[in-house]
């Protein structure tokens, strides 16, 4: 109310007003005292405190940016751990296809060496038939088995579990 009377000639009438002092804060607007259309000398002083609402704002604006920090911290670490999930994949299915590649190459060059031979009728066709026929279900063997690796790797297939004993897998490894 001192601050109004101080500043009375300055303060327009129905127009919200600031006014701070210290700690305290309010909102504030003067209209003329009375009925709306009837003339008066009077004036009514309208006003708010709202200095507890500043530390409130104050607070939850600390405590949200915060939790923004936190946040971005979390998800910064995330992206950075799928990074590096992704290029470990990347790379394992770099070296699995230059793998796969270079096994396939092996029995196809076998099968065309002994195809150009049984053209130019270096070879007989009892052994090169022998031998396609031998390097033709190698290749089919390893192609099943990078189906059976993809079939794995996207999930519709579960692997097949179970104990075995590693001295019969040396045993047939060996006498095999």
């Amino acid at each position: 109310m001192n601050y109004y009377t101080q500043n009375e000639k300055d303060i327009p009438l129905e127009k919200v007003c600031h006014f701070t002092s210290g700690e305290w804060e309010a909102y504030f607007f003067a209209r003329a005292a009375g009925r709306i259309g009837e003339r008066t000398d009077g004036i009514l002083l309208v006003y708010t405190d709202v200095s507890f609402s500043s530390d409130l704002v104050r607070t939850a604006a600390a405590i949200m940016a915060v939790v923004v920090l936190v946040l971005s911290v979390l998800l910064y670490c995330v992206q950075r751990y799928t990074v590096k999930v992704l290029d470990s994949k990347d790379k394992s299915m770099k070296d699995f296809f230059a793998n796969a590649s270079h096994e396939l190459k092996t029995p196809l060059m076998a099968i065309r060496s002994y195809a150009d031979g049984l053209e130019n009728g270096l070879v007989e066709q009892e052994k090169a038939c022998t031998v396609i026929t031998k390097e033709v279900d190698r290749m089919t063997g390893l192609v099943n088995a990078i189906l059976e690796f993809s079939k794995l790797d996207s999930g519709t297939v579960q692997p097949n579990m179970a104990e075995n004993d590693v001295r019969e897998i040396l045993y047939d490894a060996i006498h095999g």
